[in-house]
């Protein structure tokens, strides 16, 4: 081993409390690494322009790690990530239990409306048989009280119904009667004595005006 009071770099270990070992504890250089920059640029102005030109595309982190003011332990790096995944973590939790109970609320509200639908129908039906009761019960009174009349009443609209039936179907045959005899439609009839001599041809024979297409035929006396 070499001394390293003689400018040697050796892992000796000098005395307790002697200058070397003071002045070891309490300066310790940075251990040359070949995989790190160094920390000065070369001189020269090629190689200041192309030091300036790489370091300013460079953030103030790498800034710091390049000129080795900051060293970055990997177990620090690792913390701070597994603590945003726990925080993220976290966050999912909170916004899940929110979720449910949103969910929760909106359920017994629906519940609670299903109810107070159910109950809004139970009363309509209700409503409707008690309106359905008084009115059959009016009904019947009505029908106790004006029972009689009414089935009067009902007799003689269908027994005028029928006479009128029966006028329509006497009228449409005297119409067609007199028809097929050369009077036309609408003619006044005068009485069933003048009907009966014009359809049997007896008295002043008929108009020329009346009937055209019928002979003209003179009355014979006796």
């Amino acid at each position: 081993m070499r001394d390293p009071r003689r400018g040697g770099r050796g892992r000796g270990s000098p005395r307790e409390g002697s200058y070397v070992s003071a002045r070891r504890n309490s300066y310790r250089p940075a251990p040359a690494s070949s995989s790190t920059p160094p920390t000065v640029p070369p001189r020269g102005p090629r190689y200041e322009e192309q030091w300036q030109e790489t370091d300013r595309y460079r953030t103030p982190l790498e800034r710091d790690v390049q000129n080795q003011k900051l060293v970055i332990d990997p177990s620090e790096e690792v913390f701070s990530v597994v603590l945003a995944i726990t925080q993220l973590q976290q966050q999912k939790d909170e916004e899940i239990s929110r979720l449910k109970h949103e969910c929760e609320h909106l359920e017994g509200s629906l519940v609670k409306s299903d109810q107070e639908n159910a109950w809004l129908h139970r009363r309509a039906k209700q409503i409707q048989e008690e309106l359905d009761d008084k009115v059959a019960d009016k009904l019947g009174e009505v029908h106790e009280k004006h029972g009689k009349r009414v089935l009067t009443l009902e007799a003689k609209a269908e027994s005028l119904q029928n006479q009128i039936k029966i006028r329509d179907r006497i009228i449409r045959g005297m119409n067609n009667h007199m028809i097929m005899r050369g009077v036309p439609e609408g003619r006044p009839i005068e009485n069933k004595q003048s009907l009966k001599r014009r359809a049997s041809g007896a008295g002043v024979g008929f108009d020329d005006d009346a009937c055209p297409h019928v002979k003209h035929r003179r009355s014979r006396s006796p």
